[in-house]
């Protein structure tokens, strides 16, 4: 194969991509924040008996990214036709949907590629989540890679899905379908699901915490597709408009959306200095969470050093706001990047190096955390 040949193994990072949460769909989502509500009856997909795994024999562990042995012929026809099309992402997505019928073939050849770096490990979020929209979570059972691109195909499929099921049905069935598929965080699936299949946003965080998975990244999920959908509006929303999304939110749950604030900020092109420095007028209890976000934001996928990283996340003034956004820095590599060595970061922060080794080191514990 003429692309197998001239495939360049870069070491760029996908971690921008996955981290701000943030690049998930931006396609027009079919739910635009303040559409009416209509509860869609609920749906059942059943598994053919003859389909449906052997309970009695533990899984294999599944592997997160395919190697060049993993690819079948026709996903090696797959790979060289997508490596024809350079960096035109339009192109890739073409190509993943022409093939969805072979879901394992299309999904292995994608995986294969995001593995090795370049314009596609940096670009991936937007072409897996189309191919995910089409492929329902029945379908994927059994198929191998499928956390291709951060959970990005993960995150097109349950989307759909929410879409098509009660708000009941979803929460009672999203993690049971979501756990053998390999997910970096069936949490954060969970959350976009029971957003497309809630009433509302306040009801589909209450429901991440009725299923309890609200603190391991539900809720950051819900919050994403929630300020999705108020971008897909033209024009564009205001500094205002955003801040509302979570000034509404009761106390307990305004942090989690004050998290994706930096983001959303960079979107409407707030200079990186005021976004940092904002994190100090959120909430008291928000400030954390919004440094979090914004050091997802600060190594932008290895485009900044490590030394550089921390200077950005310095700019923040505050001691603790500088700790959670270099600590988020850190934990992104650790655990986004093609490369995962969260130490490159701790270790160029100076003073802050104890705290960023601590505060990523024990991730789970912070009250929003992925």
């Amino acid at each position: 194969m003429r692309f197998f040949a001239a495939i360049t193994l870069a070491a760029a990072s996908c971690a921008f991509i996955a981290a701000t949460g943030s690049t998930d769909s931006v396609t027009t989502p079919s739910q635009v924040f303040d559409k009416a509500y209509v509860e869609p009856a609920p749906t059942t997909t059943e598994v053919p008996e003859d389909t449906k795994p052997d309970s009695s024999v533990p899984p294999a562990p599944l592997k997160r990214n395919a190697e060049l042995l993993d690819l079948s012929v026709k996903a090696k026809e797959i790979a060289d036709e997508i490596g024809k099309c350079s960096t035109d992402s339009a192109c890739v997505s073409a190509i993943l949907v022409k093939h969805k019928d072979k879901a394992q073939d299309v999904i292995a050849a994608f995986s294969y590629l995001v593995s090795q770096g370049g314009y596609l490990a940096s670009s991936c979020h937007e072409p897996s989540h189309q191919l995910g929209a089409i492929l329902t979570p029945e379908r994927l059972a059994g198929v191998s890679f499928a956390s291709v691109c951060t959970d990005g195909l993960l995150h097109g499929s349950f989307e759909t899905w929410g879409e098509t099921k009660s708000l009941a049905d979803a929460s009672s069935q999203v993690l049971g379908l979501c756990k053998p598929l390999g997910a970096h965080s069936c949490a954060h699936v969970a959350g976009h699901a029971l957003y497309r299949a809630a009433p509302d946003y306040n009801a589909a965080l209450k429901e991440c915490h009725a299923i309890k998975v609200f603190t391991e990244g539900c809720a950051n999920g819900v919050m994403m597709l929630v300020f999705e959908d108020l971008r897909a509006r033209n024009p564009q929303p205001s500094l205002k408009q955003i801040a509302e999304v979570c000034s509404i939110l009761e106390e307990e749950t305004k942090p989690v959306c004050e998290e994706e604030l930096p983001w959303q900020w960079t979107l409407s092109e707030v200079p990186w200095e005021e976004t940092i420095s904002g994190c100090a007028s959120v909430s008291k209890e928000g400030r954390a969470a919004c440094a979090r976000g914004a050091g997802r934001i600060a190594y932008a996928g290895g485009n900044y050093t490590p030394a550089e990283t921390f200077d950005r996340c310095s700019q923040g003034g505050d001691k603790n706001i500088v700790s959670w956004c270099v600590a988020s820095a850190a934990h992104e590599v650790g655990q986004n990047s093609l490369n995962p060595n969260p130490e490159m970061v701790c270790a160029a922060a100076r003073d802050y190096k104890k705290d960023c080794v601590s505060l990523q080191t024990f991730w789970g514990a912070s009250p929003v955390a992925n």
